[in-house]
């Protein structure tokens, strides 16, 4: 049932006559000091009865009705202290307001409902006049959240059990890595269904205490995400991490958590999403109903049809005013153009356009149309001037006057629209004109963009045809005079720039352009049309970072924009005509006569030519530079955390297809050059330059790769993996905002390039450090050395360990230890010791991952290392970049080995004599091994409980069985030999030949916990640890 509602529709109706005086009297206040700005007590007396107003619609708790009556108080406030740009403009809001206020009051009386979203228009017209951010959707929703008692001490220690803190941490585990599935796009029905279990068992949990509604409402939301009602959106993953720190939060304070609710802004954006749904499911209906959540955000036909409404004068009135105004815009303009065509001489005959014009701002004023009003205003004072002699009557002034005509009168023509019969959404006119007049000229910006790009292509076609241009430069001032009035002067300015560069270059030279300007052009027109494009989805949307990369391509031709006209602070450096005479030089990527298809058909080369200029250091950008948006800076950051997943998922199954023998895996190493290309492009938008470019570095050499230049031998694999392990703490640092130049980086951004160059990059290095005079960092050198003689005694120790076991196998400790090693060497700048350590790292890690155990050969390799990295250390007081002597051909031992032995593992596989892991079939394992090792562990807890009832016994042998069949088709014998044992067991108790007891439920409990921790190290990737000790006290259970 729906909650009553609880305005007072009496006070209403006895104060509506009273506001709507009020305001009456608010409005000649305002009159009078729009006639004399001077009467500041006129704007006194108008802002002391709005305040009136406001506070009397707060005491009858009307909110949407306040909401405006305080923006109006706002507006008029910001007008009275002179905070606003635009004052006329502010003026005629404030007008149209106190108009619409009272006729939202009558709609709130006779309809029974106050209804936020029906002036939202009109509310963001309000904010925006004083630079205020805009009102969405969400922050109008107002469900009617209740507050939940929380439990008394008797009831928190009835589910304090022994099992919830086991329990709820499994429960996260699930969440975890259901929701990396989510951002991976992996599985995305399978990981829903863990979500929607966890979130029922913790429904389950916390019933009828103050977090419980919290997970009632994701069970919810995730069963309509199964069912298609939503996708799977980077905001509903943002909510849903939001969830799990809920769920995090009550791991840590355990059952006391539970008296705790969730954040209201949380459950809001849950319900708000419930509340847009139109599932028909019991559970989302009885939400809908708890939370009232068809008032707090009702459909789209009712509020069009309450806007519809208030909307003023019908259409067909309206419609015969404007066809009345765009018939005097087309008589003014007539006299335009016949002055435009004549000598020019007389400019007294401007005079003549100027009463019209008055007549033309005064009807928009009487319309409330303030934009369009204001153009009119505008081209009065420039024809004006033009008509007296005060102007010249250039091209230029006479086509921008000529222009602002036009545009007015397409916005006239885009509101009365056609005559037509029409749905009754389309026959009313918007409470105000601002955000539609904007968006219709973005709108048709892109379509002239999309033409001018058109001529450009068509000029490629043609043989580089210079007349096929002719059309150009008047496309793109229409576009450039248009973004001018609306205003967005710098998206204005980079177009006139462009137009100056086609003037210049492509109208005037007879050498035909390069292939590299004419991307630079095409850049620049792409960057200002994908701005006007997110403008039209959001008009908040952050936009100078993309500006940014169009004038950058814009730079790159020698040109930038007027400097009176930007927004942001001209580029550093601007490329150099003998840069550019360079750039000129290149040989061009595809031929003239290729047709777009066949430029979409080239190499990869064709489309990503290497990298010419290498940085010798990677820097941040400079101090003093604008920061980047915090929005931009947060979905960047979830993106780069999506893309590490991403090449953490394909980067193992490229270099397992290497090692196969046959055919790489493109699939995966497309993926891996798209993820690189990821963070460079994004990197770059919000300056995170060194990610980017190293990031760049790396997409360069996959592009020498995928074109056959390069080979994937074991510099580029080393290379990867090293880069990969290096990612999470460069995107640290620009989280923390602790960009730098660092060594590290440099070292491996620049090895990328030799290789994509075809050049050995020891012999880079060899020759950046005799190049390099600067002295190492004392104390970085000293952080070092303690680190590294602490990595050594781990690989002493590991040594020490292996001589005395029959078959030795890499442990995890040195895999680590030499890894680290590795990469604090290369941070610390001591190249010998990188040197040294990265084949001993590699060769560790190549045995890890194929389950090769160790002999003589690698302890005597691992054994002769040792004595040389502390030769190494001990050099670092004096010659820290000296050769390690026999360094080189342990390296050189090292490679072979390694060689040698996969070789023969892969001979094995050939011969079937080893056998390895279907990546397919372990992903199909994890699917459902993960659900079954949950569920089973809820049987036993329930059997537990339940001794004498057998009916979860029959589960668990059901379940057992099913996952015991698929780890023996995975290969995973280790999770296999534990099912057969917990079997044995089960299969004991069903034949009555054996009693269950505490000690069997605690050893039961124990199995299952390592079937869980085996599963987790299956999904990491980890090798698998058996547990024998479980396995044999189940077997004494059999035994006893």
């Amino acid at each position: 049932m729906v909650m009553a509602d609880r305005h007072d529709y009496v006070a209403l109706e006895w104060l509506k006559g009273e506001i709507a005086e009020t305001l009456r009297q608010a409005r000649q206040a305002l009159d009078a000091f729009i006639e004399d700005p001077a009467d500041s007590a006129a704007m006194a007396r108008c802002l002391d009865l709005v305040h009136q107003v406001h506070g009397s619609l707060q005491m009858i708790e009307f909110y949407g009705a306040a909401l405006l009556a305080e923006e109006i108080e706002q507006l008029a406030l910001a007008v009275q202290q002179n905070r606003v740009s635009h004052p006329v403009e502010s003026e005629q809001l404030l007008i149209q307001a106190m108009s619409q206020l009272p006729i939202y009051l009558d709609r709130i009386h006779s309809a029974r409902r106050d209804l936020p979203l029906v002036v939202l228009p009109l509310l963001n017209d309000l904010r925006s006049a004083r630079g205020e951010s805009l009102l969405s959707e969400t922050s109008l929703f107002a469900p009617q959240l209740v507050s939940v008692p929380p439990l008394d001490d008797e009831e928190l220690a009835q589910r304090n059990t022994p099992e919830l803190p086991n329990l709820l941490r499994k429960l996260r585990q699930t969440l975890q890595a259901a929701l990396a599935g989510l951002m991976r796009e992996q599985g995305v029905q399978t990981q829903l269904g863990y979500m929607a279990k966890v979130f029922a068992r913790l429904e389950q949990l916390c019933e009828d205490a103050p977090l419980g509604p919290l997970w009632r409402i994701a069970t919810a939301l995730v069963e309509t995400m199964l069912n298609g009602n939503f996708t799977n959106s980077p905001a509903l993953r943002s909510l849903l991490k939001n969830a799990d720190k809920e769920l995090k939060r009550l791991t840590e304070q355990g059952v006391a958590g539970i008296n705790q609710p969730a954040p209201e802004e949380l459950l809001k954006s849950l319900l708000f999403y419930i509340a847009k749904s139109d599932s028909l499911a019991p559970k989302m209906l009885d939400l809908k109903d708890q939370y009232a959540l068809a008032d707090a955000l009702p459909g789209d036909d009712v509020v069009d049809e309450e806007r519809a409404r208030m909307a003023g004068p019908d259409r067909d009135a309206m419609r015969s005013v404007i066809v009345a105004l765009c018939e005097g815009l087309v008589r003014v303009k007539e006299r335009l153009d016949v002055f435009v065509r004549g000598d020019r001489q007389h400019v007294s005959e401007l005079n003549a356009l100027l009463p019209p014009l008055r007549q033309i701002a005064d009807t928009l004023a009487v319309l409330g149309f303030g934009q369009p009003r204001k153009v009119i205003i505008d081209q009065l004072s420039v024809v004006q001037g033009l008509a007296h002699g005060q102007r010249e009557p250039s091209d230029a002034a006479l086509m921008d006057v000529a222009g602002a005509l036009l545009y007015v009168e397409s916005t006239l023509a885009g509101m009365a629209g056609s005559n037509e019969p029409s749905s009754r959404e389309e026959s009313r006119l918007p409470t105000t004109d601002l955000t539609q007049i904007h968006q219709l000229v973005i709108r048709e910006a892109r379509i002239v963009l999309q033409q001018a790009k058109d001529v450009i292509v068509d000029y490629i076609d043609g043989e580089w045809d210079r007349q096929r241009l002719d059309p150009l430069c008047a496309l793109l001032v229409q576009v450039r005079g248009a973004l001018a009035m609306i205003p967005l002067a710098r998206a204005a300015s980079l177009l006139a720039a462009c137009n100056e560069y086609i003037q210049e270059h492509l109208l005037v030279d007879d050498t035909r352009p390069s292939w590299v300007q004419l991307d630079c052009l095409a850049d620049t027109i792409s960057g200002i049309e994908y701005y006007l494009e997110r403008l039209l989805e959001d008009h908040e949307a952050p936009g100078d970072q993309i500006l940014d990369m169009a004038q950058q391509s814009l730079a790159r031709l020698g040109y930038s924009p007027a400097a009176d006209t930007l927004e942001v602070p001209l580029l550093d450096e601007i490329i150099t005509q003998d840069e550019l005479l360079e750039l000129d030089d290149r040989k061009a990527l595809v031929s003239p006569t290729q047709t777009i298809a066949q430029v979409l058909a080239s190499p990869v080369s064709a489309v990503n030519p290497p990298a010419r200029n290498v940085p010798t250091s990677l820097l941040p950008p400079a101090a003093d530079e604008e920061a980047v948006d915090d929005e931009l800076r947060d979905v960047f950051l979830e993106e780069a955390d999506e893309v590490l997943d991403a090449l953490r998922e394909y980067l193992p199954r490229w270099f397992a297809s290497l090692s196969s023998g046959g055919h790489w895996d493109s699939s995966a190493l497309t993926e891996v050059r798209r993820a690189f290309h990821t963070l460079k492009g994004s990197g770059r938008m919000v300056r995170a330059l060194i990610l980017s470019e190293l990031a760049w570095a790396v997409e360069n050499l996959l592009n020498r790769v995928l074109e056959g230049n390069v080979l994937p031998g074991l510099e580029v694999q080393q290379l990867m993996h090293e880069v990969l392990a290096l990612l999470p703490s460069v995107i640290r640092d620009f989280a923390d905002d602790a960009q730098r130049q660092r060594n590290d980086v440099d070292l491996l951004a620049a090895r990328a390039h030799a290789l994509a160059n075809g050049v050995e990059p020891a012999s880079l290095a060899a020759s950046a450090d005799s190049a390099s005079g600067e002295p190492l960092d004392p104390q970085l050198l000293e952080i070092f050395r303690q680190e590294a003689q602490g990595h050594l005694g781990t690989l002493s120790r590991f040594l020490e360990t292996a001589e005395q076991a029959s078959s030795p196998s890499i442990s995890d400790s040195v895999l680590r230890a030499l890894h680290t090693l590795k990469g604090s060497a290369h941070m610390a700048g001591v190249l010998p010791i990188a040197e040294l350590a990265s084949p001993l790292d590699q060769l560790v890690r190549e045995y890890k991952a194929n389950l090769i155990d160790i002999g003589a050969p690698e302890l005597n390799l691992l054994r002769s290392a040792e004595p040389l990295l502390r030769l190494g250390l001990e050099q670092l007081d004096t010659t820290p970049l000296g050769e390690i002597p026999g360094a080189a051909g342990l390296i050189e031992a090292a490679s072979t080995l390694l060689n040698d032995r996969l070789t023969a593992v892969l001979r094995e596989s050939d011969n079937g004599l080893r056998i390895k892991r279907n990546p397919q079939l372990i992903a199909s394992f994890l699917a459902e091994g993960m659900d079954i090792v949950l569920d089973a562990e809820n049987l036993l807890r329930r059997w537990r409980q339940h001794p004498g009832d057998r009916q979860e016994l029959s589960a668990l042998l059901d379940e057992l069985t099913t996952l015991g069949h698929g780890a023996h088709l995975a290969d995973l014998p280790q999770v296999d030999e534990l099912c057969e044992a917990l079997l044995d067991l089960y299969g004991a108790v069903e034949e009555s030949s054996l009693a269950v007891s505490e000690r069997f439920f605690d050893e039961a409990e124990h199995a299952h916990e390592a079937l869980i921790n085996m599963l987790d190290q299956v999904a990491a990737g980890q090798d698998v640890e058996p547990r024998p000790e479980c396995v044999r006290a189940l077997h004494a259970l059999l035994a006893q």
